[in-house]
């Protein structure tokens, strides 16, 4: 599984890049994770993105409110399966998801209890889609 994080903020990125490994360890499933809090070499590793991928994105991204919502847009241009999740710190915000036309597979509170459970749960949808992709015919991504 390929996973890219994207979030500005080293404490929350660390955070969720050991969340993820937890959840990835429970679950059995090997990933490659690019964990970056610079938009230049997100937007670098898009040009390298063949392929089905999960992103991690915050919202709030060096200071320009909703800039998560921007870079989601630009995923879906170079790849249109990808399953994004927004990482924020103002869960109210989710509804802007539609404006944006981006298709997000959830909005994960940062400081939400729930937070590593929800982490996980993404892991688990998008290792399910990903068996159903091999299963049908295509490449096995996992």
């Amino acid at each position: 599984m390929k996973i890219t994080i994207l979030e500005d903020s080293a404490v929350h990125r660390v955070r969720l890049e050991t969340a993820i490994r937890k959840g990835m360890a429970e679950l059995g499933v090997a990933a490659r994770i690019l964990a970056t809090g610079k938009i230049m070499e997100f937007e670098a590793s898009l040009g390298r993105d063949t392929s089905h991928h999960l992103y991690f994105l915050d919202l709030d991204i060096q200071g320009e409110r909703n800039k998560g919502f921007e870079v989601a847009q630009l995923i879906r241009r170079y790849n249109p399966h990808a399953i994004i999740v927004f990482m924020t710190d103002v869960p109210e915000v989710s509804p802007l998801a539609f404006q944006y036309h981006v298709s997000a597979l959830d909005f994960i509170d940062k400081d939400g209890a729930d937070y590593d459970k929800r982490v996980k749960e993404c892991l688990e949808y998008t290792a399910r889609q990903l068996r159903i992709i091999d299963q049908k015919g295509g490449s096995s991504l996992l």
